[in-house]
């Protein structure tokens, strides 16, 4: 308010642009130049005359059109201006018929009953949509600033935008993330106005359970220890018949073929023993999955460093061998890369 006989409060430095005073004509005259590219990019702006006494600082004349050098997707170099966010925004969403708005927290004072949203559409007499605004979706381990992925992008640290450590919508399509997982994860998370970071191992949930379903089912052994059989397998090997799905029938089947030796994943064998892993150990019994066999591990050996290379073990093929709780992965020779 203004005290009586008191003076309108100072403006904040800044505020008030020393060409605000301009004429119509000459501004039309100056934002022809810049149509024409006779400014340099950060030389001129076309402001909207808005409302410096305005508490909310988003309505002191913001920005409506900047000048950019650089070609347009689709008109190419027909132009070097380019209207704001503030400025398009409202005037898109009115004339495309848009009943709610809805943008993140960011957004919230621009789209204020006082903000620049409001005050262009009432100064054009057009439609008003309503707007409404949430608290952005943050995740775990992942980078999700516009500004700073675009900086990646434009400096080579990634490939592109579809570099699959980016959480860009291409990325994830390349990480092999479907639509249908991430809308599921997008279920999950809701909409809030609060602060909020997600957990990326909640997107990982939702794939690995899409995956669980569509996959079929294959042994994979990244980093092998050779495994020899001193004894105990039938002459030839064991053949049998293992599902590619164990949940899906229409999968179908495939025939494996168990002979020695075999390799196993290095994370499935410790040295020392611990109550609480269910790998192959010294002495231990563990069962190959798929396979109907228990393997015993009998003998280690170590190359020059003292690293377990091979290990020798003991096949028990019987009906009545014994109920372990371990089983692991396995591959045959014909299969190892």
């Amino acid at each position: 308010y203004v005290p009586a006989g008191g003076s309108p409060p100072a403006l904040p430095e800044g505020a008030a642009s020393a060409f605000r005073d301009r004429s119509v004509e000459e501004n039309k005259r100056h934002f022809e130049l810049m149509r024409q590219g006779r400014y340099a990019e950060g030389e001129a702006f076309l402001r909207m005359k808005t409302d410096l006494g305005s508490e909310n600082s988003a309505l002191w004349d913001p920005a409506a059109y900047r000048i950019m050098f650089h070609a347009h997707p689709r008109t190419g170099d027909s132009w070097c201006i380019y209207p704001t966010y503030d400025y398009t925004h409202c005037i898109v969403d009115s004339l495309e018929d848009i009943t709610h708005s809805l943008c993140t927290l960011e957004f919230e004072v621009r789209q204020a009953c006082d903000g620049p949203y409001y005050w262009l559409l009432h100064k054009l007499g057009l439609y008003k949509p309503t707007t409404w605004e949430y608290s952005r979706l943050n995740l775990t381990h992942s980078l999700m600033s516009k500004r700073k992925l675009k900086y990646l992008v434009t400096h080579g640290y990634v490939s592109g935008w579809d570099d699959p450590r980016l959480v860009t919508l291409d990325g994830m399509k390349r990480r092999g993330l479907s639509p249908a997982v991430i809308n599921r994860f997008c279920e999950a998370v809701g909409v809030t106005r609060a602060r909020m970071t997600a957990r990326v191992s909640l997107l990982e949930q939702f794939a690995r359970q899409e995956m669980d379903l569509a996959a079929p089912r294959r042994f994979a052994v990244l980093k092998p220890i050779k495994v020899t059989f001193t004894g105990g397998l039938p002459d030839g090997g064991k053949r049998f018949v293992m599902a590619n799905h164990p949940k899906d029938d229409a999968m179908g089947s495939r025939e494996l073929h168990l002979t020695s030796p075999i390799y196993i994943e290095s994370d499935d064998f410790r040295e020392v023993d611990d109550p609480k892993f269910y790998g192959l150990a010294p002495g231990k019994e563990v069962g190959l999955l798929g396979a109907g066999v228990n393997i015993k591990c009998c003998e280690l050996h170590k190359d020059a460093d003292g690293n377990v290379v091979a290990i020798s073990a003991s096949v028990d093929a019987t009906p009545t061998r014994s109920k372990v709780k371990g089983h692991i992965h396995w591959l045959p020779p014909r299969w190892h890369v």
